[in-house]
């Protein structure tokens, strides 16, 4: 099957664009454009799949698509934080470039969070005039994103679940590319309401911010911008819709993305998934886990549904996440075996599960090439027959080739940044600077992919090579975010949430929220 998927991409590349969906009958080489699925999970951390060894919960169908296709080992995210790394893979750009630096908050939220007194947080007084509304924190409409490349080749796009991406009009997932959307537009959801039947709960007593949700978070759900009244377990929402509009689809190529909140907090996990886990003996994890559990059994379901379709032979199918497992678990297996979490560069905060089969996929095939999600942008357009804009830098490369079972490079140089804190990799070095605490840490991944040899005061050469080549790349970035950011929160590379002493530990970072 390694040759029809070489044949759908070939065949797509040579077609000419169709800006209208209706405006030609369809030519053999248009029904070879391959239909497109993304899964996108929220703060999965690396060893929560089973394809990575974890021993907490089986994930055999998300499994499925990295043993048919190809697992990448070293796939990264542009941000540790939800909506930043969003925009980095619908765009296929560090976000940076045009602003959107900061994870949407208000200054409302960045007091309480400060305040909390967990992990000894500072709030940022921002001017009055700087401050942006929240639901115009997002994703400007100038941007380029994958959905609308694949609509103008006459795709049908979807996405099903969490947009983060602003709920402002114009901003809106109908707005930036998507036919149809079926989820909500903020940063979180209640998977259900709580004490809801059926439905296991975990809150987190350790956690401020847990609490906070708990408190003011509600069942969110819109159907293509109009509210809608449901109590359905949004995990398994998502894939009911998908399902759905899968066997709508008949022969028109289309683009769903399955953008799961799962298994961000609040902990909400179905019974089923909780009683199928009695070896799991904290309530916490074995909640954390079942949910998990549910989000692979709601894969299952699409994948199936592809299947009785008949189109699984020209059908990418992408699992990844928005950024390594959170701290406020305190669940220390969830990015093992690397250090650091969501909101802070190490591995764990940025290496990610990052699964891809294409058609009947290559099988069997681990590839160590550097990879970020925003090469998704360029090889799905490309896979569809779209030519990629021209009139902006586009950081993403075509991967498609290791689909197939082939070698790639990857990428020689990655960078992060969130104002004052940044990290660059050039091979196999990388390299973590806190400017607000003067803090360096510098590693060699090729025998310390753990990062747990700072190697920073015996390489200063290659931390000044570093150095140098990541203020290359910042002089192209936009001089001022969008809107700012409202406070600090430290954020250690071992200890969770309202743990670790910032006194006594050296490797900690202030993370701008």
């Amino acid at each position: 099957m390694r040759q029809v998927f070489c044949a759908v991409v070939v065949l797509a590349a040579a077609c000419a664009p169709q800006t209208q969906r209706d405006a030609a009958p369809t030519t053999p080489a248009e029904e070879a454009r391959p239909n497109i699925i993304l899964f996108l999970a929220d703060d999965l951390g690396w060893n929560d799949v089973s394809v990575h060894g974890a021993a907490m919960a089986a994930t055999p169908h998300i499994d499925s698509i990295g043993r048919e296709g190809v697992i990448f080992r070293q796939g990264y995210v542009t941000s540790p934080v939800c909506a930043t790394s969003r925009a980095g893979l619908m765009t296929g750009r560090y976000q940076q470039r045009f602003g959107m630096e900061v994870n949407p908050s208000s200054p409302r939220f960045a007091q309480a969070a400060a305040g909390l007194g967990e992990r000894g947080g500072v709030f940022v007084e921002v001017s009055e005039e700087r401050q942006v509304p929240v639901p115009q924190q997002g994703l400007p409409p100038d941007e380029i994103t994958l959905a609308e490349l694949l609509r103008e080749q006459g795709y049908r796009t979807a996405l099903f679940g969490k947009w983060h991406l602003g709920a402002a009009p114009g901003l809106r997932p109908e707005d930036q590319g998507f036919d149809m959307h079926v989820g909500f537009y903020s940063g979180g959801s209640m998977f259900a309401e709580p004490g809801s039947d059926g439905i296991v709960e975990a809150r987190l007593e350790w956690s401020g911010i847990d609490q906070i949700i708990w408190r003011a978070l509600g069942y969110s759900l819109v159907r293509n911008g109009e509210p809608e009244a449901s109590n359905v377990y949004q995990t398994d929402l998502w894939a009911d819709e998908a399902v759905r509009f899968i066997e709508e689809a008949g022969d028109e190529p289309y683009f769903a993305k399955v953008s799961f909140n799962a298994p961000h907090n609040p902990l909400q996990a179905p019974q089923w998934a909780y009683d199928e886990l009695e070896h799991i003996e904290d309530h916490v994890a074995r909640t954390y886990y079942a949910m998990i559990l549910s989000m692979d059994a709601a894969v299952g379901r699409v994948l199936d549904a592809v299947e009785r379709s008949g189109a699984a032979e020209r059908t990418i199918i992408v699992f990844s996440s928005d950024n390594g497992g959170a701290d406020y678990t305190r669940i220390v297996e969830q990015n093992a075996p690397f250090r650091g979490w969501k909101a802070s560069f190490w591995e764990g905060g940025v290496r990610v599960p990052f699964l891809v089969r294409a058609g009947r996929g290559a099988g069997g095939v681990e590839s160590e090439a550097p990879v970020s999600q925003m090469d998704l942008f360029v090889t799905l357009a490309e896979a569809a027959g779209a030519e990629l804009p021209s009139d902006r830098a586009i950081d993403g490369k075509n991967i498609a080739a290791a689909f197939n079972g082939q070698d790639i490079e990857g990428h020689e140089v990655l960078f992060w940044r969130n104002h004052h804190y940044f990290a660059v990799r050039r091979g196999d070095w990388k390299l973590h600077v806190d400017r607000s605490r003067d803090r360096v840490w510098l590693y060699d991944l090729a025998t310390d992919p753990t990062e747990g040899n700072n190697l920073a005061d015996t390489h200063p050469q290659i931390v000044e090579a570093l150095s140098a080549l990541f203020a290359a790349h910042e002089a192209e970035l936009a001089d001022t975010p969008l809107w700012p950011s409202n406070f600090l929160l430290p954020v250690f590379a071992d200890a969770g949430a309202g743990e670790g002493d910032p006194e006594t530990d050296e490797d900690w970072i202030n993370w701008p929220g």
